[in-house]
């Protein structure tokens, strides 16, 4: 299944979107997405930098591979989910910051990251990507 995920602002879980229906199927403490797309809406994050509020505009989008403490959402599920990830050793740390890039980095540095093989977004804001480009 295709989804949409990003941190929740409100509940500090990752919200886990459908991308065919658009809507939030569920929360989860983290999530695994393989071929994953970075993605930044840039009217999203100017409203950041203007109002200096945060909004939801940056996302991960791909193939929903795993979730650690799913809680569906209006008793929506998820459908089927393919696997762990454990057997990834050589992981990448990934972040964004709205105010530093308008993209994703690599963490301490400045180098754009666009999209992953593998991915897992946790709630604690880490997001650890292996096949980084």
């Amino acid at each position: 299944m295709k989804v949409s995920i990003y941190r929740n602002l409100h509940n500090g879980l990752i919200s886990i979107k459908s991308a065919s229906s658009g809507l939030v199927l569920g929360h989860a403490q983290s999530v695994d997405v393989a071929w994953a797309d970075f993605v930044v809406n840039e009217a999203g994050r100017q409203r950041v930098l203007r109002d200096r509020q945060k909004n939801v505009h940056a996302y991960v989008k791909g193939l929903l591979m795993n979730t650690r403490g799913f809680k569906p959402y209006k008793g929506r599920s998820l459908g089927p989910v393919y696997g762990a990830l454990d057997t990834i050793h050589k992981v990448t740390i990934v972040s964004y910051n709205p105010y530093k890039a308008p993209h994703f980095v690599i963490k301490g540095t400045s180098d754009k990251v666009s999209k992953a093989s593998l991915c897992t977004v946790s709630c604690d804001g880490t997001i650890a990507g292996f096949g980084i480009e």
